[in-house]
C-alpha cells in the first residue's frame, strides 16, 4: 500500500480563498508577460524577449505547480479564465503599451503587487488549515518575484 499524500477534509475558508486568489494573479501575470513577449519591440528586443520568456516560463511552472499543491491539500483550484479574472488582485491594464518601459513598469507593478500579498497573507492569514508544504511553497514565491522584480527594475535603470 503507498503512503498517503493527499489531505481531505481541508476546509476551503480564507485559506483556500487566498490560494485561489494567488493562483488567479500568477496565472493573470504569465499571460501578461506573455503579452509583453510577442508585442514589445525597439532596442535590445533579443535580450528582452528572452528576459520575459525565462519569466513566463517560471510563471507557467508556478502555475502548475500551485494548482498541484492546492489540490494534494484538498482544496480544488480554479481552472479557467473566468474563475480568474473576477479574483486577480492584479490592476487592469487596459491600455495598449507601446514603450518598452511602460511594459516593464506594468509588469514590475504586478509583481510588486504579488509580493505585498505574499507578505501579508503570509504574515495575517490563519493558518490552522494549510500544511507546513503548502506554507512553505508560498513563502517560497516570494523570492521567485521579487527575483523577477530585480531583473526588471534592472532594465528601467
Amino acid at each position: 500500500m503507498g503512503a498517503k499524500i493527499e489531505r481531505t477534509g481541508m476546509k476551503r475558508g480564507k485559506d483556500g480563498e487566498s490560494l485561489d486568489r494567488l493562483l488567479a494573479d500568477e496565472f493573470v501575470l504569465s499571460m501578461r508577460t506573455r503579452d509583453a513577449h510577442r508585442n514589445v519591440h525597439g532596442r535590445n528586443l533579443i535580450e528582452l524577449r528572452k528576459l520575459f520568456k525565462v519569466q513566463y516560463e517560471s510563471m507557467d511552472t508556478i502555475v502548475a505547480d500551485l494548482g498541484t499543491r492546492m489540490r494534494t491539500s484538498g482544496v480544488l483550484p480554479p481552472s479557467i479564465l473566468a474563475d480568474f479574472l473576477p479574483i486577480t488582485r492584479l490592476s487592469r491594464h487596459n491600455e495598449r503599451f507601446t514603450k518598452q518601459n511602460q511594459i516593464i513598469e506594468a509588469l514590475l507593478d504586478d509583481h510588486e503587487s504579488i509580493i505585498d500579498a505574499l507578505r501579508n497573507d503570509g504574515s495575517t492569514a490563519p493558518r490552522e488549515h494549510i500544511d507546513a508544504g503548502t506554507a512553505g511553497f508560498v513563502t517560497g514565491l516570494l523570492g521567485r518575484h521579487e527575483k523577477m522584480a530585480l531583473a526588471l527594475k534592472d532594465w528601467l535603470r
